[in-house]
């Protein structure tokens, strides 16, 4: 109840002074207010090929940022999150905006009253889901009614949403208890990179020089999705991967950005394990990565698009059913074999190519990635023009 009363402080003056500025005239501008880089980029570089005759403002975080902007971008204007003396000024870029374009859910939507030619576009940060959110994520069922107002407030803002599938458009529609068609089949910005070989090459380069001694080796990438109470150490047994697979395998293990995670790794395992920054991008990762081990995380959206095995270590899943939720029957919807344990998942890694039909796979890329082909970002960017 406090934290709702202080939310609920927090919302009313930050409407207080959106109002003070939606009062101006709106401007030809775009504004980006993103917590993640990779649709972002997309977008910024598409839009860098289009005339300029508009104004940029990307609001983000140090993080995003950096992986965004070339230090001589003149035309895209930072604001950082981290520095509070912006704080009117970001709330002025929104409130006099003729496009804003979101990728998560901001509180401070709900009281964002845009004028109506304002379009406010959610672009998100995932291709597919596999685990429950917003209005479907069986945690708000212990929200309070201010919360869930909230919650739905800040969905009614979004005028449009990009998505890459129909499948995708459903999903939304329940998590966002959408009554109407919202939707923007443009594919997903960020799916762009899997259609560019001279990219994907210059990404593997990029990698393989920082990491010569990877460039012989058969890569598994180890991505979970973020947990509340994360205890990765305990379920993944590395020395016995290191004994059985040292040779064949050399493993990356990713956490998820959110997760404040770390994870011991076995003295022995010399040259067999690496723990790459949870900042990394994880779409460049996935260039390198011969066999993708996740669990409830949408990475698997992406990676079907190179085509490659995919082993789901799900060693938690009727524990994470009941707390968070699942969008599906969790078997029939992941391509590839669901394991519990080590010793199941080292089986399974010994025969990855034969562990699922590729035929599985390619079904499982085009029902989510049915829009995206290669040249979302432009189709994107073209609605977005023609809004302005």
């Amino acid at each position: 109840m406090i934290i709702d009363v202080i939310k609920t402080l927090y919302l009313a003056l930050f409407k207080i002074v959106f109002s003070f500025y939606n009062m101006q005239p709106l401007q030809k501008k775009i504004v980006m207010y993103v917590t993640f880089r990779q649709n972002a980029h997309y977008i910024l570089q598409e839009l860098k090929k289009r005339p300029d005759s508009m104004e940029i403002i990307l609001i983000c975080n140090r993080t995003s940022y950096e992986g965004l902007l070339e230090r001589d971008d003149k035309r895209v204007k930072l604001i950082s999150l981290e520095d509070k003396r912006l704080y009117f000024k970001r709330i002025y870029h929104l409130a006099t905006a003729k496009l804003v374009v979101v990728d998560n859910y901001f509180a401070f939507l709900a009281v964002s009253s845009f004028k109506k030619d304002v379009e406010c576009i959610q672009i998100w940060h995932a291709a597919g889901a596999v685990k429950s959110f917003g209005l479907e994520d069986k945690s708000t069922t212990e929200r309070t009614a201010i919360s869930l107002k909230r919650f739905r407030q800040v969905y009614n803002r979004f005028t449009k949403i990009v998505v890459g599938s129909d499948e995708m458009a459903g999903v939304f529609t329940k998590a966002f208890g959408l009554e109407k068609d919202v939707f923007l089949r443009t594919g997903i910005p960020r799916t762009d990179l899997f259609y560019s070989d001279k990219e994907k090459d210059k990404i593997r380069a990029s990698f393989y020089r920082d990491y010569p001694h990877l460039a012989d080796k058969k890569i598994a990438l180890y991505a979970p999705t973020f947990r509340d109470h994360p205890d990765h150490q305990n379920q993944l047994d590395l020395s016995f991967l290191q004994k059985e697979l040292g040779e064949e395998y050399f493993f990356i293990i990713k956490f998820h950005p959110v997760t404040k995670q770390s994870i011991i790794l076995p003295e022995q395992s010399g040259s067999s394990f690496l723990l790459i920054d949870a900042d990394y991008d994880v779409n460049e990762l996935l260039q390198v990565t011969d066999v993708l081990i996740t669990d409830y995380s949408s990475i698997p959206f992406e990676y079907c698009l190179l085509g490659k095995p995919m082993i789901f270590f799900a060693y938690d899943l009727k524990e994470y059913s009941k707390e968070r939720g699942i969008w599906a029957n969790y078997d029939q919807l992941v391509p590839g074999p669901v394991v519990t344990d080590t010793e199941s998942l080292i089986e399974a890694l010994k025969q990855p190519a034969e562990s699922v039909p590729m035929q599985r796979i390619n079904m499982f890329c085009e029902e989510w990635n049915k829009y995206s082909k290669g040249y979302s970002s432009k189709n994107l960017v073209d609605y977005m023009l023609e809004k302005l």
